[in-house]
């Protein structure tokens, strides 16, 4: 994608899927190792990363209007629900075959999120 693409009121659209994809890596890779130490209430939150803030503020206010911000922000909602569930699921023991379906259940979050704020970007600059 061009620069000017790759930028929407401040947020860059690269930036901030490269930022997803590492943060849910990351999640998904410390489970195991920290279960203890991750925080549900901060994880299941969508208003605490780079794009929970953009899209609490100068995203709401420059695209709230459009139907693809709202699709957004209930993609974006999703994935972190889904990332408490997995916490959650991982903390209470559940069997294997249930945590794989919430590993499945947060990658399609994750894609979801990455493809709604694909679909922002493109709607806001045609």
């Amino acid at each position: 994608i061009s620069p000017e693409e790759d930028e929407l009121a401040g947020l860059s659209l690269t930036e901030v899927l490269e930022a997803h994809n590492q943060w849910r890596d990351r999640l998904t890779g410390q489970l195991d190792h920290a279960l203890d130490t991750l925080n549900l209430s901060e994880i299941s939150r969508d208003d605490l990363c780079t794009l929970g803030q953009w899209l609490n503020g100068p995203g709401r206010e420059l695209y709230g209007h459009l139907p693809e911000f709202a699709d957004v922000c209930r993609a974006h909602r999703e994935f972190h629900l889904c990332a408490g569930d997995l916490l959650i699921g991982r903390r209470s023991d559940q069997p294997a075959g249930s945590l794989q379906a919430l590993d499945c259940r947060l990658r399609d979050a994750s894609g979801r999120n990455q493809l709604e704020l694909v679909r922002l970007f493109a709607a806001s600059h045609s």
